[in-house]
């Protein structure tokens, strides 16, 4: 079960039309979803502009988004950014245009992950691309058709064509730095980053 809070800030602008044609219910100029589990954790937290809202398709057009999950002890896990995405009824969040997948956890040896499309569930947090995808590790970039996984579980993997590079230096350097890298200023809604 998730409880889901909205921030919207609402304009209107009847000359603009949906993507498919369609007159669009509402648009929102900017949005802040905050979706947490039954028993108060957070789940995620989204950030969007430029919202159109169409009813007859149940399909929600976004652009701008910055998406954060979370884990059970409510730490912030991932922080996503796209140019644009869809959302349907299903909580699935489809993603368009210089995805960029950020690790905030210093544990994995992913840290950041690269692609031009890619669907996640927002519910149970599976993620997939059916496009070329780029891992880029402390010490190794990997490149790949496709991806599965789950960001809740941690486990990502490659499928498809799959090439890696390493960069294997003499001196080890334990370094805790996460390099986050996103198109829009997501510090407004995760200053703590």
């Amino acid at each position: 079960m998730l409880i889901t809070w909205n921030i919207e800030i609402f304009t209107c602008n009847k000359k603009l039309k949906f993507i498919t044609n369609q007159i669009p219910i509402y648009q929102i100029k900017k949005i802040i979803t905050i979706s947490y589990n039954s028993i108060g954790k957070i789940n995620y937290k989204l950030k969007a502009e430029n919202i159109i809202c169409n009813k007859k398709n149940e399909l929600n057009m976004l652009n701008k988004v910055i998406i954060g999950f979370f884990d059970k002890n409510s730490s912030n896990t991932w922080l996503i950014c796209s140019n644009y995405a869809k959302l349907n009824h299903n909580k699935i969040l489809y993603l368009y245009g210089n995805v960029i997948i950020n690790n905030l956890n210093s544990i994995l040896k992913i840290q950041k992950i690269k692609t031009n499309n890619a669907q996640i569930n927002l519910i149970n947090q599976n993620i997939f691309s059916n496009e070329k995808v780029i891992f880029y590790g402390k010490n190794f970039i990997s490149y790949g058709m496709k991806m599965y996984g789950n960001l809740k579980t941690k486990k990502i993997e490659l499928i498809n064509n799959v090439k890696t590079k390493y960069n294997i230096q003499n001196k080890i350097k334990n370094s805790q730095t996460i390099n986050i890298e996103c198109n829009f200023n997501y510090q407004d809604i995760y200053p703590n980053i």
